[in-house]
């Protein structure tokens, strides 16, 4: 079973993050963590496919954070979901290891769940 990780400080914002991909891929296990230093304790609980964060957090910088999850994680797709959406922040979050950037303000969450549907299938697919 693949496995996500959805990191915001927003409770709102996971659960319905976590409502949705419940409803459309319950294949998929989903942790969430609600700050930086959370999910760093999560730290080798889990090996997942999928990492789904935010990069505003009061108690960590999320560039940092970033950086820090793909070096644990070189093989794990990484998708920033975030309001800080300007061109400065996009890049840095691709220096620093993102697979893709999504705006809270301008992408639909159907987008998330449409590229890690057709990203989990396609895997399976190869798989077989």
């Amino acid at each position: 079973m693949e496995t996500m990780i959805i990191i915001d400080e927003d409770n709102n914002v996971r659960q319905g993050l976590v409502n949705l991909f419940d409803h459309f891929l319950p294949e998929l296990k989903i942790s969430v963590a609600g700050s930086g230093k959370q999910v760093m304790q999560m730290d080798g609980i889990l090996k997942p496919a999928y990492i789904l964060m935010d990069i505003s957090f009061d108690d960590i910088n999320g560039l940092e954070l970033l950086y820090k999850l793909r070096s644990r994680y070189q093989d794990t797709c990484i998708l920033v979901f975030t309001e800080k959406d300007f061109p400065e922040y996009r890049e840095a979050c691709f220096e620093k290891g993102a697979n893709f950037f999504f705006s809270k303000l301008d992408n639909p969450v159907s987008d998330l769940l449409i590229l890690v549907t057709s990203h989990l299938h396609s895997k399976h697919v190869i798989a077989h």
